[in-house]
């Protein structure tokens, strides 16, 4: 019987590489593989559902191209026909959002970074991701990718490599590629009569897409509004003037909390003749001039409030934004403006990893937000307080990637992670140059947890040669470049780089990072040198480093890696034993991690 854990060989002498023994988490089912959900039922688009499951399923289409103008629904409906396509792929549906990536990235490896891969010794992203997906039938929803110069390229690549994959796909216009399904999303129209239904009353469903959708996100507002005899003309007109579509719909429906139905037809009608006030024509509201009025009535704190958050791309909780908020705004006053927001459909709630509410929005709106921001001349202001809240949450967050609340805080950095690539290249651009160091430091080890190896490499070896001086932050940088370096098999880079964090760190008699670029030279002579001799020295000098700050889990990880030499060796007696000291010391701090990791080297062992 073949296990996947062998005995480990001259070339790859342990799994461990530093203190940190629970560092190597599996590829995270993550929130970039998750379908996103919303608090409303989807209306109106049942007949699309089934045509997209004919496309994909009955004429075995494997490129549908969803289109339409921002705001009609592309992505709810990708994600409604994804749900109902499930059972047909055996190995299921993925949800990848580029909405938060830059049109600017490597998109070869944002793909592979939302698939959840991990990056591979001399193989490019695109190989990684073919080669994943080559023998998998699943269907993959690739959502708002209209500013992705090169995705066309791309997904012709997966078509041709990948040939169990289908690919729904949502942009603003066709990708021009051969092949591809283009299925054009319009906005609800109204009914071919042109009227409601004659008997209708509270009882009554409406037939209008329009109008039911209207009534559900009032209804979010209102709890007890229905839409009547009395009430019915109003809506439908309110729903004709915003064209029907849905993002409109959901952006006007909540105003109903401080007005009827008739003032907020009146209002609108007002609003749309402004710009052209041609008698007999039918004011029909735009997308522009929709958010323009959900902006307009917001008070003056609220719009400021959301021009700022609109420098946010991912997932982020309240204590994520408060920072970047207006300097002098209260968090109680700050709260209430974002609930006001949300209670507006400015800004959503997505289900998070755990039970904190996550806030996201949507990229139309982002957009229209982020031109108020630049209008003001607020934007190099928010942008540097957005920099200086990224770096407090990544050093937070660093501590932590380790500990018991690993997962919880690897899915919060997740869905950060671009707001966090957008803050480091922001620093670097600013010339601060310290401070990008700092934010690339202490993400070092999410890219290696989470494998984006190479991502992290580039972040450390970029801000590294920007910054002299500072030699406690350099020495942490580099023993997380020489961990990635090892990772990616280069062990000329890996040593250079341990070499140079332990002569920082022997300089200032920092204890902790001696032993971990100790244990990182360990790992490049075991497994690049088979010179175990010197190996086993450096761990002995790790943890007497360790011993020095009576650091119980470090020395543990030292004896872990020790066990692991023996074990190479050969040497299973000793190696056994000095497993079951390194278990000893982990359960002295109840370390359940450490504990399971020295029950798995024993088994192994055994």
């Amino acid at each position: 019987m073949q296990y996947r854990h062998q005995r480990p060989s001259a070339a790859n002498s342990w799994p461990l590489v530093t203190a940190r023994d629970d560092d190597v988490v599996g590829p995270d089912p993550g929130a970039a593989l998750r379908m996103p959900t919303w608090h409303t039922r989807m209306v109106g688009r049942h007949e699309d559902c089934l045509r997209l499951r004919e496309l994909l399923i009955d004429e075995a289409q494997r490129l549908v191209v969803i289109t339409g103008t921002g705001g009609v629904g592309k992505t709810r409906l990708a994600v409604a026909a994804a749900g109902e396509l499930r059972p047909h792929f055996r190995h299921g549906t993925h949800f990848l959002s580029f909405s938060p990536v830059p049109g600017t990235v490597d998109l070869d490896a944002a793909f592979a970074r939302l698939l959840g891969l991990r990056d591979v010794q001399d193989q490019s992203h695109r190989e990684t991701i073919a080669r994943h997906l080559h023998a998998r039938e699943m269907l993959i929803v690739v959502d708002n990718v209209e500013h992705m110069p090169h995705i066309a390229d791309l997904l012709r690549f997966l078509q041709e490599r990948c040939q169990a994959i289908s690919l729904l796909v949502t942009s603003r216009h066709t990708l021009g590629i051969y092949g591809e399904v283009v299925y054009q999303v319009f906005p609800f129209s109204r009914r071919a009569d042109d009227s409601l239904l004659p008997d209708m009353n509270p009882a009554t469903p409406m037939q209008d897409p329009a109008v039911q959708l209207f009534r559900e996100v009032a209804r979010a507002v209102v709890p007890d509004f229905e839409v009547t005899p009395d009430t019915a003309e109003d809506v439908a007109a309110i729903c004709d003037q915003l064209g029907g579509l849905p993002l409109a719909i959901e952006l006007t429906a909540p105003r109903l909390a401080t007005r009827t139905p008739a003032a907020l037809r009146r209002e609108l009608e007002h609003r749309a003749a402004q710009p052209d006030d041609t008698p007999g024509a039918m004011p029909v509201m735009t997308m522009d001039a929709t958010l323009r009025l959900s902006y307009d009535h917001l008070d003056p704190d609220e719009r400021q409030v959301f021009r700022a958050i609109c420098m946010m791309r991912g997932h982020w909780t309240i204590d994520d934004v408060l920072p970047i908020l207006p300097p002098g705004m209260d968090e109680m006053t700050a709260i209430s403006h974002l609930d006001t927001l949300v209670a507006r459909s400015l800004v959503s709630t997505p289900p998070g990893p755990d039970e904190e509410p996550r806030f996201t929005i949507n990229p139309v709106l982002r957009q229209f937000g982020r031109g108020q921001l630049v209008a003001e001349g607020e934007d190099g202001a928010v942008a540097h307080r957005h920099a200086d809240r990224l770096i407090d949450l990544g050093e937070m967050a660093e501590p932590e990637l380790t500990g018991p609340n690993q997962r919880q805080w690897l899915a919060r950095i997740a869905g950060l992670y671009e707001d966090l690539r957008a803050a480091h290249a922001y620093l670097r651009e600013q010339g601060r140059s310290v401070d990008a160091l700092r934010l690339a430091t202490a993400l070092w080890r999410y890219t290696y947890t989470r494998g984006h190896y190479r991502e992290g490499r580039v972040m450390l070896e970029e801000s590294l040669c920007d910054v002299a001086g500072h030699d406690a932050l350099r020495s942490r940088a580099c023993n997380g470049l020489g961990l990635l370096a090892n990772v990616l098999r280069d062990a000329d880079a890996a040593r250079q780089a341990h070499e140079t964090a332990l002569a920082l760190a022997t300089r200032l008699g920092l204890q902790r990072e001696i032993a971990l670029s100790r244990i990182g030279l360990a790992d490049v002579d075991a497994s690049f040198e088979n010179d175990t001799a010197s190996a086993l020295r450096h761990l002995g000098l790790a943890a007497e480093a360790y011993e020095q700050i009576r650091d119980t889990r470090g020395i543990a990880s030292v004896l872990t890696n020790q066990g692991n030499i023996q074990w190479t060796l050969g040497q299973l007696d000793r190696a056994f034993t000095t497993h079951e000291e390194a278990r000893m010391l982990y359960a002295q701090i109840n370390d359940e991690r450490g504990m399971a990791w020295s029950d798995t080297n024993t088994g192994r062992i055994a």
